[in-house]
C-alpha cells in the first residue's frame, strides 16, 4: 500500500488542499485512494501526538481541549481510526495532508509508525520564497496572538529551517520526495491544488481523478493590513501560550477566533490592502538573511528542475534593533488610516442581532442570573 504524505509546510496552500481533498474524497475512493479527515481539526489530528508533551497548547487546540492530555488522547483516537479504516478498506493509496507534519518534534517515531502501515511512502512539499513568506507569516503570527515585541523585523526574519525538508529527504530518499516551488508562475495551471494532482498523477503515476475545485477564494486568506494592526493592539492583553497543564479559556479563544473570522471576511474591509513590504530593499534584506536556505533548495531540488530561487545581493549593514522595531511599528500603524479605522470600528462594533422575547431573546432580570 502506498502513502502520499503531503507535509506543507505552513503558508503554502495547505488549508485549501485539505478542503479540496475532503470534498473530492468520494471520487478518490472510487479510484482506490483514501483521504483521512477529522471533524474537529483537519490539520492536527495525527501530528499532535508527535509534538513534545511540554509544548504549550496553541489556540486552535485550546478551543476544543482543556488540557494537553485531552488533545493527546484525541490524537491517539485519530490514529486508531486511521489504522482501522485503512485495514478495513484496503485502498491502494492513502493520502495524508498536514502542514504540521513538517514541524514534528518526534519525527522518527512518526515515520516508524507510518512504515509499519505502508509499503511505500511518497513525500510532497512546497517551498516558498522567504520574502513572499514574511508578510504572510507576520499576518499568521498576529492572528495567533503574538505581540509587537515577539515579531521579527525584516532584518531579523529567519524563514523556517530546511530541516523541515531535510529530515524527510533522509527518511525516504530523493527518489521518493518531490518538492515544488510555491510560486503561482511555476505551479501547474498557476494553482497549488492543480499542482498537487499534477505531481500525484504525472510524477508519481497514481492515475487519480482530478477536480476543478480550487477551494473558496477566501479560505485562510490574510487579514487586511489595518485589521492586522488592530489585532496586534489587542494582542497586548491576550495570553497566547498559557503555562500549566490545564487551560480553561475555550470561550475566550473561540470569541477571538470569531473576531478574526469577522475581520477576515467582512465585505466592508475586502478592498483594504494586505500587508506588503514597502520597498524592494527590504525584500533583498530578507532574501540575504536566508540565502543559505535558498542555495540548499536550489542545489537539492530546483537547479535540476530549472526553477531555482534567485539569489540576492548584499543589502548592506543592518540598522539598530530600536530602529528595526520603530520601522515595524510605523509600517503597521500606517495601515490605520482614518477611513480604514472607521471601517474597522463599524465591523467590530456592529450591533448584534437581537431576538424578540418570544423567540428566546434576552431574559429579564428575574429570569436571568441573580445580580451580584
Amino acid at each position: 500500500m502506498k502513502l502520499v504524505l503531503h507535509i506543507g509546510p505552513p503558508k503554502t496552500g495547505t488549508t485549501v488542499i485539505q478542503g479540496v481533498l475532503f470534498r473530492h474524497r468520494k471520487a478518490l475512493a472510487e479510484a482506490g485512494a483514501y483521504v483521512f479527515h477529522d471533524p474537529v481539526d483537519q490539520a492536527r489530528p495525527l501530528s499532535t501526538l508527535y509534538h513534545q508533551p511540554n509544548r504549550p497548547m496553541v489556540p486552535p487546540l485550546r478551543a476544543h481541549f482543556s488540557s494537553k492530555q485531552e488533545a493527546m488522547n484525541w490524537s491517539q483516537r485519530a490514529w486508531a481510526r486511521l489504522q482501522k479504516q485503512v485495514k478495513e478498506q484496503k485502498p491502494r493509496i492513502v493520502i495524508l495532508s498536514s502542514e504540521h507534519f513538517s514541524t514534528l518534534d518526534e519525527h522518527r517515531p512518526f515515520m516508524k509508525r507510518l512504515r509499519k502501515m505502508f509499503d511505500e511512502i511518497e513525500v510532497i512539499g512546497y517551498a516558498r520564497s522567504p520574502d513572499s513568506l514574511y508578510c504572510s507569516a507576520l499576518d499568521q503570527f498576529i492572528r495567533a496572538g503574538m505581540r509587537l515585541g515577539e515579531l521579527s523585523s525584516p532584518w531579523e526574519y529567519t524563514a523556517p529551517t530546511i530541516w523541515r525538508f531535510k529530515r524527510y529527504l533522509q527518511s525516504v530518499g530523493p527518489e521518493h520526495m518531490t518538492v515544488r516551488r510555491f510560486d503561482r508562475a511555476l505551479l501547474h495551471e498557476g494553482d497549488v491544488v492543480a499542482d498537487l494532482f499534477y505531481v500525484m498523477n504525472e510524477k508519481l503515476g497514481l492515475d487519480l481523478p482530478t477536480t476543478d475545485d480550487r477551494g473558496p477564494a477566501k479560505v485562510n486568506s490574510s487579514l487586511s493590513g489595518a485589521a492586522a494592526a488592530f489585532l496586534l493592539m489587542m494582542n497586548e492583553t491576550y495570553v497566547r501560550l498559557p503555562e500549566g497543564e490545564q487551560t480553561r479559556d475555550q470561550s475566550q479563544v473561540k470569541a477571538r477566533q470569531a473576531l478574526v473570522e469577522k475581520l477576515r471576511k467582512a465585505p466592508e474591509l475586502a478592498d483594504l490592502p494586505s500587508l506588503k513590504l514597502p520597498d524592494d530593499k527590504l525584500r533583498q534584506v530578507i532574501l540575504w538573511k536566508n540565502r543559505d536556505k535558498l542555495e540548499w533548495f536550489n542545489e537539492t531540488f530546483f537547479d535540476a528542475a530549472g526553477t531555482p530561487f534567485d539569489l540576492p545581493q548584499d543589502p548592506g549593514a543592518d540598522p539598530a534593533q530600536e530602529e528595526q522595531y520603530a520601522f515595524l511599528s510605523d509600517w503597521l500603524r500606517s495601515y490605520l488610516t482614518p477611513d480604514a479605522t472607521e471601517r474597522l470600528a463599524r465591523v467590530v462594533l456592529a450591533p448584534p442581532a437581537v431576538a424578540t422575547q418570544a423567540e428566546g431573546g434576552p431574559q429579564t432580570e428575574a429570569e436571568g442570573d441573580p445580580q451580584t
